[in-house]
């Protein structure tokens, strides 16, 4: 048999995949995640006589099947408040002197920008792996921004 012909023999076996830990970790949890759920809404909306004809007889008052997403709701919603006025209040004034451009900006070439990526177009092997903080032209920012292509 020649090499040709081992090789061939070789590409019809199927090809058997080990799963990682982290694949059989994230079915389970998507598992249990369903199951939890399916028991938080049945015990939300089965009436009690139901519960004790079955025999569950110790569960907390009904109260909290309200009350605790509508807290982690609230919670949400404050993270997300708190958070964007704390950039706010941490980002510098128009005025401010860090914010002017002077002869050493370096800004970032129009050809390396790609929307929704941090990948570079034109890699070489000198690239470092994380990209170089550079500064975007307001130019491009508006055309990145407001120049919507209409079909």
């Amino acid at each position: 048999m020649n090499d040709h012909q081992q090789l061939k023999e070789k590409r019809d076996l199927p090809v058997i995949k080990s799963s990682s830990n982290v694949e059989i970790y994230g079915f389970v949890g998507w598992i249990v995640t369903f199951v939890i759920l399916f028991l938080y809404l049945s015990y939300a909306y089965i009436p009690d006589e139901w519960l004790h004809i079955i025999g569950v007889t110790y569960y907390p008052d009904k109260y909290w099947a309200m009350a605790i997403p509508c807290f982690l709701c609230v919670v949400w919603i404050t993270f997300f408040l708190w958070n964007y006025f704390y950039y706010h209040y941490n980002s510098y004034p128009l005025d401010d002197l860090r914010c002017i451009e002077d002869n050493r900006t370096k800004y970032l070439k129009r050809e390396n920008i790609v929307l929704g990526s941090w990948e570079n177009k034109n890699p070489k092997k000198t690239d470092p792996v994380v990209p170089i903080v550079r500064d975007l032209p307001l130019e491009i920012v508006n055309e990145m921004l407001f120049d919507k292509e209409e079909d």
